[in-house]
């Protein structure tokens, strides 16, 4: 079995809010809600592709659930499943600087008595078709002679599940490395796991907390030799 290097490139920021301060949190209600690429077959199908709202550049507004759930609608249904009730799902769209359109998808929990509330950045998403930035095919470092030899082995057996890794790191703005065990190659997405809060309930991001985190996105069973 082959010394893959176990490395975790650092992970873009999560987009759409540029209110993050210093600040000692509130209340430390992270959880790492990574999805599991199980329930995610089929993500890279464009289903039902809705008209992306006209917004200035920068601007920031709520963006119906029904838009986003009709252009992904599996990673909506697995994204959903990670925001149970009383929590609620939110999302508010935002333009990059490239002038393309993206739907930030936030989990609530329910007002504290004074109608502040706290919640979880679970990922973004284009809300046009065929975003071909958005997804990125992963390649190894350069000079990892090991990784080199290695990935067009995998990609050639496990395309379908590798799609999926890429598409799933691409909603957490995240990065993809590779990690050895004993049984499989360990796809690994680092990214930050966001934590939110809303001072007045008007649904916009007031504080952030960004920490820097990695979860499997799939495991590839070793070649065979």
């Amino acid at each position: 079995m082959p010394t893959i290097a176990s490395r975790a490139p650092p992970a873009a920021a999560s987009g759409g809010t540029n209110h993050y301060r210093n600040m000692n949190p509130k209340t430390n209600t992270l959880k790492l809600m990574g999805l599991m690429l199980a329930p995610m077959a089929g993500l890279g199908m464009v289903a039902g592709v809705a008209t992306p709202q006209a917004e200035p550049p920068g601007a920031i507004a709520p963006a119906p659930l029904e838009q986003v759930q009709s252009l992904y609608p599996a990673a909506f249904t697995a994204i959903a499943a990670d925001c149970p009730a009383p929590a609620t799902l939110s999302v508010t769209t935002y333009q990059n600087t490239d002038g393309r359109a993206y739907a930030s998808l936030y989990c609530w929990e329910p007002p504290a008595a004074e109608g502040d509330r706290v919640g979880q950045w679970l990922g973004h998403l284009p809300l046009q078709e065929g975003d071909t930035p958005f997804v990125m095919s992963w390649r190894c470092p350069q000079g990892d002679q090991t990784c080199a030899a290695l990935w067009p082995q995998l990609l050639e057996r496990y395309p379908s599940a590798i799609a999926q890794a890429e598409f799933y790191c691409a909603v957490k703005n995240g990065t993809l490395f590779l990690a050895a065990r004993p049984d499989a190659v360990d796809l690994r997405c680092g990214f930050f796991a966001t934590t939110v809060w809303d001072d007045n309930g008007d649904g916009q991001v007031d504080y952030e907390d960004p920490v820097s985190v990695d979860v499997s996105a799939t495991l590839l069973p070793w070649p065979q030799e």
